[in-house]
């Protein structure tokens, strides 16, 4: 059975200190060296989802021509990730490929020969691009991009709306110039003051978005744009859990879609059926007067009296349609009247925006990723999640060819393996019970001390839950697990994407390969 009491002490330690699980600084095991020190000819499988918050710490690890700080040559390392993270890593080896929908709006709308825009902070701007492009990183033909640099994190509480004033004020910008028929513009603050457990600043950062909204809404009138809203998941509207704990989780709230500034009425069976973000696309097309291709499972959700039109399409971030009560329910509590607008008039629906509408296990709430994915591909696309989960459950996982190799090569070359792995049940970035199933799979192939790297949540999980969750690890591993927890560190550091390396890939870097931290 795998030891944590040692890793449980350091994290009290650090929690004394007034350390959280996010930024918790690279705790790394000594007995008489680090434990975890990474050689080349090692195996380091990355048990980690998604792609755009690893791309910085794994090319601190595989690139040879690395610039941003000094690292230590491994040419010899098998770096081996759950999914391909991004285009540019297609030569590492990966244990599930990735699905790249084609026929996506953003493709649709280069393809017709129109000119389009998406707009973000720093934080989401990869949701607007790589996610919303089909997991491409790659502009279409006529795509163009702004992003407004997000906060740091030690001046997020001194702004409540992060920088979607300064967003709003860019959309103006772009809707005057007059040469984009299609604009995405993300307000990013729901989603990060959301998981900050604070109500004042939860009540002032719903106002500051609402506020932004209106500043967009009253422009596009001018400019002649219908305006599409709706948002990628829940999180801002529930602050508490039923036990009174605090929730800064996404949630499996419904979103809000209306379109604003165009005359249309409701589809003609949207009243019988469930509508979800798989929906937008398809409205949006239909609003541009533009045909949905066969691909787009999803229906426009209006039937639209008129000509097309220019379309701007918001996506308010963690923004669900919770609770009536103000007490409760921050948006609530505060003054929206956008918000409240769009919501009691026009052609308001609710859309699911969690679970098997967005392709990812049922009672599974949705996140940025999958809401972006989802609403510019018009479609439900199975989520990594449910794709591995789906293969540990069924066995596909213990046939699955590069883990056999894996296997095969530390058995035969006698070589160490290393496992990275999210120790959380619910982020987007991984679940634990992820990694340690490849931990077991490869220990039921005879492979013997394989070494744990955590990456600690604080997000999807509470703020200092992280001892709690090593129980459920230990547990899941079982009595004969020889694996051995090495290092851990918080995820604002390991997965990083803010271009911010020497702050945090660096340390995160140091820390796993060379254990460089707090000795446990």
């Amino acid at each position: 059975m795998i030891e944590i009491d040692r890793l449980v002490s350091a994290l009290s330690a650090r929690y004394a200190a007034g350390d959280k699980d996010y930024w918790m600084p690279p705790l790394v095991r000594y007995d008489h060296a680090y434990m975890g020190a990474i050689q080349d000819r090692d195996v380091l499988l990355f048990c980690l989802r998604r792609g755009d918050r690893q791309a910085q710490i794994v090319e601190a690890i595989t690139e040879a021509d690395f610039k941003p700080f000094p690292v230590k040559p491994l040419p010899n390392l098998s770096f081996i990730s759950l999914i391909q993270y991004q285009q540019k890593f297609a030569h590492l080896k990966s244990v599930f490929p990735t699905i790249r929908p084609k026929n996506t709006l953003g493709e649709v709308i280069s393809e017709s020969h129109l000119k389009q825009l998406r707009i973000a902070e720093s934080e989401k701007y990869s949701h607007v691009t790589y996610f919303f492009n089909g997991r491409n990183t790659q502009a279409f033909d006529g795509e163009d991009r702004i992003v407004e640099k997000s906060p740091k994190y030690d001046e997020i509480e001194a702004n409540p709306g992060t920088r979607t004033r300064e967003v709003a004020m860019k959309t103006v910008e772009a809707m005057s110039a007059g040469k984009y028929s299609f604009i995405l513009v993300n307000l990013a603050a729901g989603d990060i003051i959301g998981h900050i457990d604070n109500w004042q600043l939860n009540v002032r950062c719903a106002e500051d978005v609402d506020k932004a909204l209106g500043i967009i809404c009253e422009n596009a009138v001018k400019e002649g744009f219908a305006v599409v809203v709706t948002a990628d998941h829940g999180l801002l509207e529930v602050t508490k859990h039923e036990d009174g704990s605090p929730s800064v989780e996404h949630t499996l709230s419904k979103v809000l879609f209306n379109v604003y500034n165009m005359e249309a009425l409701l589809g003609d069976d949207v009243r019988s059926k469930e509508c979800s973000l798989a929906d937008v696309a398809p409205t949006v097309l239909h609003i541009l007067g533009l045909e949905k291709p066969r691909e787009m499972t999803g229906r426009s959700l209006i039937r639209r009296i008129g000509k097309p039109q220019k379309c701007l399409l918001v996506i308010l971030d963690g923004w669900g349609l919770g609770d009536d009560d103000p007490r409760v329910n921050p948006i609530k509590a505060a003054s929206t009247p956008w918000f409240d607008r769009l919501t009691s008039a026009g052609v308001f629906l609710p859309l699911t925006a969690s679970g098997l509408s967005v392709g990812l296990p049922e009672g599974r709430s949705g996140n940025s990723e999958t809401g972006h994915l989802t609403i510019g591909c018009g479609r439900v696309i199975p989520q990594d999640e449910l794709r591995i989960s789906t293969a540990v459950g069924n066995g596909d996982l213990r046939r699955n060819e590069t883990l056999i190799q894996i296997v095969e090569k530390c058995r035969k070359e006698k070589v160490r393996p290393h496992v990275v792995l999210m120790l959380s049940e619910k982020s987007s970035h991984g679940n634990m019970r992820e990694g340690a199933a490849v931990v077991k799979h490869m220990e039921s192939g005879g492979i013997r001390g394989i070494r744990i790297h955590l990456v600690l949540d604080g997000r999807s999980a509470p703020a200092r839950g992280a001892p709690a969750l090593l129980e459920t690890l230990r547990d899941f591993l079982g009595e004969d697990s020889s694996a051995v927890i090495v290092s851990a560190m918080g995820r604002g550091l390991l997965l990083d994407r803010s271009g911010n390396y020497l702050d945090t890939t660096k340390k995160a870097y140091e820390g796993l390969v060379s254990g460089e931290g707090i000795h446990f």
